[in-house]
């Protein structure tokens, strides 16, 4: 599954569930205190409607992406696909750390000069 769209997710589940306690929302104090609400009267009378919010973004999620929720559940089952293996060059990986030091304390023009050689 793409990240953005886990965090879509995780982001409306969180504030559906935030929704049903007294401390899970800033603006819920307010009206905890209004409604003169302690927190577990709070929580018996918020916690349907959080839990029916859960299930209406689990049914939207499951719908929007079933097939690439299926795809990803199917491409972990199969084999890994070959890597070739590059042996360490130390030479090359010496002379990029010596660049790379290099930029970080001189100006661009030189940095470009040297690079050019």
């Amino acid at each position: 599954m793409i990240p953005a769209r886990s965090f879509i997710a995780l982001a409306a589940a969180t504030n559906a569930g935030s929704a049903a306690t007294l401390i899970g929302s800033p603006q819920n104090i307010p009206i905890g205190s209004l409604g003169r609400l302690d927190f577990w009267s709070f929580l018996a009378i918020c916690a349907v409607p959080a839990l029916f919010s859960l299930v209406v973004i689990f049914a939207v999620v499951w719908l929007q992406w079933q097939a690439r929720i299926s795809r990803t559940v199917l491409a972990a089952t199969l084999d890994p696909p070959q890597v070739t293996l590059h042996p360490l060059d130390r030479n090359q990986t010496i002379n990029g750390r010596s660049r790379c030091w290099h930029c970080s304390f001189c100006s661009r023009r030189r940095c470009r000069a040297r690079l050019a050689r």
